[in-house]
């Protein structure tokens, strides 16, 4: 027995955990649930704590935390035998948008992390995936840029504050130290002098701003020309806005490239 222990707390033959996630997608201020089944290995095993936490899985494949809750107390789980815990978890409501119209924004990695914390063991942690779909008026966002002709081609977390990065179109809506950028290349055969577009989303429990960053390019050399500009819409406006016209509009109201 003593060897079965040791393996076990090296890894081998000890508790493993499996989250199953009742949601398919959840939208930001919306709540997760799901149930984690706690295995136990080859041994009796005292688990200290179970906890769960929403990260967002950057292009080095860190993690970065959003939330981590408390998902079970002390408990023993016996060799052999299944330990099942219920659980709930708040998202963000500036959780970055993974999905819009069912498919997937690429760059996006966001998921459920799940830790059995066991004294002097390895911990046998999950990392289930979740997508997280726009709210209505980010969805009306992304969609009137698709109406326009606008062609998505990638979707990135960055840390920082977002007024720092978009120069006259501060926001203070912003809670974490991070915020989401998703990239589109202009329509086919546009004549705007825009290069390139950027949409970061500011969300709160009342609004979201909507921050639009155009990226011109005067010249092969020279370094790219930033603008932006924002707008709100509350979560209850029952009037929506016409975003196809505000979005051309301010595009029309940038300047010309350069002869």
């Amino acid at each position: 027995m003593g060897i079965k222990r040791l393996l076990t707390r090296l890894g081998w033959g000890g508790a493993t955990v499996e989250t199953v996630l009742r949601d398919e997608a959840v939208v930001p201020g919306g709540t997760i649930h799901g149930r984690i089944d706690i295995d136990g290995g080859e041994v009796d095993q005292r688990i200290d704590r179970l906890t769960t936490g929403l990260v967002v899985r950057l292009q080095d494949y860190s993690d970065v935390e959003f939330r981590r809750v408390e998902a079970g107390a002390a408990f023993r789980v016996a060799g052999g035998d299944t330990v099942t815990r219920e659980f709930t978890m708040d998202v963000p409501w500036d959780m970055p948008v993974t999905v819009h119209r069912g498919q997937p924004l690429k760059g996006m990695d966001v998921g459920v992390n799940t830790q059995l914390h066991i004294a002097a063991a390895v911990d046998p942690g999950d990392f289930d995936p979740i997508a997280i779909a726009p709210l209505p008026a980010q969805a009306a966002v992304l969609d009137a840029l698709a109406q326009m002709g606008f062609d998505f081609y990638s979707a990135v977390v960055k840390h920082g504050r977002i007024a720092d990065a978009h120069a006259g179109a501060g926001t203070d809506r912003q809670r974490s130290p991070l915020f989401q950028e998703i990239k589109f290349y202009p329509p086919s055969g546009s004549r705007s002098p825009l290069d390139k577009l950027d949409v970061t989303f500011a969300t709160d429990a009342e609004a979201t701003d909507v921050i639009l960053r155009a990226e011109t390019f005067d010249g092969v050399m020279a370094d790219a020309v930033k603008t932006s500009t924002a707008f709100t819409v509350a979560h209850g406006d029952a009037t929506a806005p016409d975003w196809p016209a505000l979005v051309g509009g301010w595009l029309a109201t940038l300047p010309a490239r350069r002869a």
